[in-house]
Order: structure tokens, then sequence, then C-alpha cells
């Protein structure tokens, strides 16, 4: 008496769901990582563009309403306020304004009356957020 029994899958059938079901969840993995690095990555560059913004207009700010200017040794002095970086932290009479600062160059105009100021930010995944310009004491 021969025996057909032609319900169920075959060993073959299930290995091959198996193999596609792997292929399909290794597949939304990789795009999930891939994204949520792409986050990571974003709102690293997002912070970092941020504190540049935010040193420069706190230093344009306090160059506006100074009497005076000053620059020595890439330090900005505006008449009682000291600007200068330190360890990557850009400070404000010894108050952190900015961290994440790899780079502060001041240097004055032909004139006297403004500096040229360029301030960069690097982050760990090592791209650069660079703000250059040349502010004036108002009159």
């Amino acid at each position: 008496m021969k025996m057909t029994n032609d319900k169920g899958f075959t060993l073959v059938e299930l290995l091959a769901v198996l193999a596609l079901l792997g292929l399909i969840i290794i597949l939304a993995g990789s795009v999930t990582w891939f994204g949520q690095n792409q986050y990571t990555s974003q709102l690293e560059e997002t912070k970092q563009q941020a504190e540049v913004r935010l040193a420069l207009k706190q230093i344009t700010k306090d160059v506006r309403q100074a009497d005076s200017l000053t620059v020595t040794n890439n330090q900005l002095k505006l008449d009682e306020v000291v600007y200068r970086l330190n360890a990557g932290h850009l400070l404000r009479n010894g108050r952190m304004v900015a961290e994440g600062i790899s780079d502060f160059q001041v240097e004055p105009t032909e004139q006297g009356a403004g500096v040229t100021l360029q301030i960069k930010g690097a982050s760990d995944s090592h791209q650069l957020s660079e703000v250059s310009t040349v502010l004036y004491i108002r009159e």
C-alpha cells in the first residue's frame, strides 16, 4: 500500500522560504542601520553648525556694542570682554560660549575699526563647519 500525503511542505521548500526571509530581514536591518547612522551624523553636524553660529552671534553683538577693539595673540578684546580659544572651547571672559571649535582666527581690518573673524568647528566625524566674516564697531 502506497502512502501519499500531499499536505504540508517539503524540506526544500522550507529551506527556500527561510533563506528568503533571512535575506529580507538582513536588507531591512541594513536600511534601518544606514538610516540611524545618517540621523546621528546629521544631528552632530547640525549641533556643530549651531555652536559656530551661536559664537558668531555673540561676538557680533559684542563688537557692535564696543567702543574699543584690540587683537593680540589671536585673542579679541572688546572693552572689558575677551574672546579666546582654549582646548576646543571658545571662551568669553573665561566662560564657555561654544564647544567643538577647532580654529578661531582674528585679524584687525586695515582701518582698525573692525576685525576679520574666522571660526571653524570640527566634530568627531571630522565634518567641518566654517564661518568667516568682517565685523566693524558701530560709531
